[in-house]
């Protein structure tokens, strides 16, 4: 089981619950019932299109209704325009580029000291084995990842990974983290798995809010005994903003 907390804008916590082998479901809801939960604005690039069965309540990920994210509709496999193969990542991101269709085997968006701004992966896969450290590490604003893969390997399907064979995070964006720089980040039909913490958020605001939606979180690292337990390292979150105070006012999470 991978639990997800968090914050949306207004300050209201949620919970929500993206679970491996088909168990239940949870959709965001404000904590109490105090506040509605903030809308979350569709377009082409965050709303399923697809979506023609199932519900809520009674589709599971990977039942073929393609209701929720899973292995049918998220990750590089199902960008638009994927031909069936990736090249190369360049070892430097540039402000205001994209980048479609490209293997990075981890990934620096930008430093502490020189901050990379408006950058967008499409159909990109991000690998790597390294227990304790992030596979992407982003300093800037407007980063965007859609329909991009998280995974320890370059190939092959899912596994519980051990602590040895995982990564800690799949995007560090913490603006309380060693001088790091957040902004905006937007998350959309992307397909994580294998980490000790899928992504560790911290600084959004008004102006340079999160967005996590429709994205598939599953087999968190570090939790079978078949491949030697749990080393008690990780806790295994999927988005994780409480590190330094949680300074996480304006995140949406929808549909994960």
């Amino acid at each position: 089981m991978l639990k997800m907390t968090g914050v949306v804008a207004g300050g209201a916590a949620l919970g929500i619950g993206a679970y491996a082998g088909g168990e239940k479901l949870y959709r965001s809801a404000a904590a109490g019932g105090e506040q509605p939960q903030t809308r979350v604005r569709t377009s082409p690039a965050t709303s399923n299109a697809t979506r023609t069965d199932g519900s809520a309540i009674t589709s599971r990920p990977n039942d073929g209704t393609g209701y929720w994210p899973d292995s049918s509709n998220t990750g590089y496999k199902h960008a638009p325009g994927y031909t069936g193969s990736l090249t190369a990542g360049p070892s430097t991101i540039t402000a205001g580029s994209t980048y479609s269709h490209m293997s990075f085997r981890g990934c620096d968006v930008g430093r502490p000291d020189a901050r990379v701004d408006n950058v967008t992966f499409i159909g990109c896969l991000f690998w790597g084995v390294n227990p304790g450290v992030a596979l992407v590490k982003c300093n800037g604003n407007n980063i965007a990842f859609r329909y991009c893969s998280f995974m320890p390997t370059n190939e092959g399907d899912p596994f519980y990974a051990s602590y040895n064979e995982s990564y800690q995070y799949a995007v560090l964006y913490d603006g309380d983290e060693g001088g790091m720089t957040a902004g905006q980040l937007t998350m959309a039909w992307c397909d994580v798995w294998g980490f000790g913490n899928g992504l560790q958020l911290n600084g959004s605001t008004q102006a340079a809010p999160h967005s996590i939606t429709n994205c598939w979180f599953h087999h968190g690292a570090d939790t079978d005994a078949a491949r030697g337990g749990s080393t008690g390292l990780y806790h295994v979150d999927a988005i994780l903003c409480t590190v330094g105070g949680a300074h996480e006012t304006y995140l949406v999470i929808s549909g994960n």
